[in-house]
């Protein structure tokens, strides 16, 4: 216990402040830009304030520490990256879809030359704050949290990308009925792809290999689970066809890993290897109401199949 002119500050006490903290924090965007985006973008430092169409035009870098390169706040906003490459100076967000945005597509691919967008070098490289999103043939690269984060959204889809070498590849805080679809998440300090408070969502079609810790985790723990931290479940989650999951030229503690009271998730279809600790983890005694069929892999326990 910790004195303060009040009375006792507890442990708990003082938990649930940088809680609360962290929270306001992670909802209040970085820097946000005030001057208005035109329809063509060829810099970083606009706010997309009015629904239509927007393209960015050449490679925008961010010329403001912290800042964030393109905000998008009206609803029915459609971003076309085409190709280009969002680099930032280590902190803010690269494309922040804010929570008055809702129905934004973003679409980073160029037809003509097959090429993805590249969001690289922020704290997080694309943040959806509004539910009913659309992210498509955008890679996120050495970011200094997550590649993408989908912040307490419902419905909003992330396909066709790959989000290597940042803290987290994906994070879904406190999300449902999302997708992650089509992925690569590799070489991340700490997981691929982290379900953190979120349900009833969907991960398939994805490569998990050479993440610090896990290639796909459900829990709390924010840097060294699959066991450990407080938070509300994950549940109903569905995770299949994941071909290659584990280590490959790096090390990889784990390659799926679900931590205890998160209940009714199915995984399916994935094929660990590798992976120092377990290739398939499940910290519910005899799963819980988790499923596992039609994987492969070394296990934790014998309710893994």
């Amino acid at each position: 216990m910790i004195p303060y002119r009040g009375g006792i500050l507890t442990m708990r006490m003082l938990l649930g402040a940088l809680s609360i903290l962290s929270i306001l924090l992670l909802d209040r965007p970085a820097l946000a830009a005030t001057t208005s985006c035109q329809s063509s973008i060829s810099s970083c430092g606009c706010t997309i304030t009015s629904a239509g169409l927007y393209q960015v035009i050449s490679n925008p870098t961010a010329t403001v520490a912290g800042a964030d390169c393109i905000d998008i706040k009206a609803p029915n906003v459609k971003l076309w990256v085409g190709g280009h490459s969002i680099t930032g100076l280590g902190g803010g967000v690269g494309i922040h879809i804010l929570r008055s945005a809702s129905g934004a597509f973003v679409e980073g691919l160029d037809l003509s030359s097959g090429s993805f967008a590249i969001v690289g070098t922020f704290s997080i490289g694309v943040q959806d704050d509004a539910s009913g999103a659309i992210i498509a043939h955008v890679n996120a690269i050495g970011n200094s949290s997550a590649g993408f984060l989908l912040n307490r959204v419902s419905g909003s889809a992330v396909s066709d990308f790959s989000s290597n070498n940042n803290a987290y590849g994906v994070e879904l805080l406190g999300s449902a009925l999302s997708s992650i679809q089509r992925s690569t998440t590799d070489s991340n300090s700490i997981y691929g792809i982290w379900l953190l408070s979120s349900s009833r969502n969907i991960v398939n079609f994805f490569d998990a290999q050479d993440n610090a810790v896990a290639g796909v985790y459900v829990g709390c723990q924010p840097s060294a689970g699959p066991i450990g931290g407080t938070c509300k479940p994950s549940n109903y989650n569905h995770i299949y066809d994941g071909p290659l999951v584990g280590a490959f030229s790096a090390s990889q503690n784990y390659g799926v890993a679900i931590d205890a009271r998160n209940a009714g998730n199915v995984v399916s279809g994935t094929a660990g290897s590798g992976d120092s600790s377990a290739d398939l983890e499940d910290n519910n005694p005899g799963c819980g109401s988790d499923l596992w069929f039609n994987n492969s892999g070394s296990a934790n326990t014998s309710c893994i199949h």
